[in-house]
This record gives structure tokens, sequence and C-alpha cells, in this order.
């Protein structure tokens, strides 16, 4: 991680808690970037996240991971990225089927966020509001490229869920001095 960054959260944020009557199915991670990624690097990064993914799918999926169109944060704190994710427009669609009100295509509560320039080697930062609280707490923690798609195609936005996932996939959590391991 660059040590500059601030990596800041709030401690709630209800307003991530969107889409919660919609069909997640079709949804992607948002990746965002902190540092300064050239086009090439950030189109080998998004193809790493989505190899496995697309391996498993069909042509027509969306891809696991992608960017938004306002991606880049370089010089700015992790609270502005959050920001920017509350005021991503989620690409709903509506339906009338009798089943969800409609199809969302962006994860609405969490997101992906590179840190470093090396983040083959020191990972990337998935950040979520845990919505089993009203209030929506939010939380971080880091993860190796290598169990991005089964961390991500599994993951159940609930902190409980979420520390038992860091567990079992060995990922390093946050914590204010630098990364520690769960297991």
């Amino acid at each position: 991680m660059d040590a500059h960054l601030d990596l800041t959260l709030p401690s709630t944020c209800p307003e991530l808690h969107q889409g919660s009557n919609a069909n997640w199915d079709d949804a992607s991670f948002a990746l965002y970037s902190m540092v300064g990624l050239s086009s090439e690097d950030l189109d080998k990064l998004t193809t790493a996240l989505n190899r496995e993914w697309k391996q498993e799918m069909t042509d027509e999926a969306m891809p696991l991971v992608r960017t938004p169109t306002v991606y880049d944060f370089k010089g700015e704190s992790l609270r502005d990225v959050v920001r920017a994710h509350v005021e991503l427009d989620k690409e709903f669609t509506p339906r009338d089927d009798g089943g969800a009100e409609g199809d969302i295509h962006w994860y609405p509560t969490a997101f992906v966020v590179v840190t470093t320039r090396e983040w083959e080697e020191q990972g990337l930062l998935l950040v979520y509001a845990g919505v089993e609280e009203k209030e929506c707490p939010m939380d971080k923690f880091f993860f190796h490229i290598d169990v991005a798609n089964v961390m991500l195609s599994n993951f159940e936005f609930r902190r409980r869920r979420a520390l038992i996932m860091q567990v079992q996939l060995g990922i390093r959590a946050w914590n204010d001095s630098w990364h520690k391991m769960i297991a």
C-alpha cells in the first residue's frame, strides 16, 4: 500500500444499502484506484480479476469486476471513493415479472480498491457495508488476487460472514498499524 493514502472509512454508510428488492445476478463489483495506473495496468488487473469468472460463466455474463466511468481517485481519500460509490448509477433495470423490482448491474454494498501499483504482490482492498445492521457499518480488508474469484463470487455482505471468509481463505485483515493475519 502506498504509505500516504488516507484509508479512513466512515463508521457507517446506510446510503450503500440500495437494491434490497432487486436482482443482483448480473451485478459487478466496481473497481476504483487510489494510485495512478496506466490503461495497460488497469486492463491487466481487470483481466486477472475476471479470468476464472469468465471460464466458469457464459460469454454473455457480466464481468465479476469492472471499472465505472469515474474510477481514478489518485490523491483522494477512501471516504471520497465511498461517496462516489454511493452516487454511482447502479444501472437499475425495472422488471414486471412478479419477482424482484428490477435488476442492478453494480453491487451497491461493496467495491474493490487498488491501493498500490504492486497489487499482484500486496493485494487489493475490499470495502463493504454490513447490511444486516440498520446503520450499515463499514469495514474493509485486503485480499490477494489469487483468491479474488472465490471470495468475490461467494461474498456475503454480513460482518460475521466476512470474518469467517477471511479466516477460511487466510486473508489479511486491516488494522490501523498495517495488516495482520486473522488465521
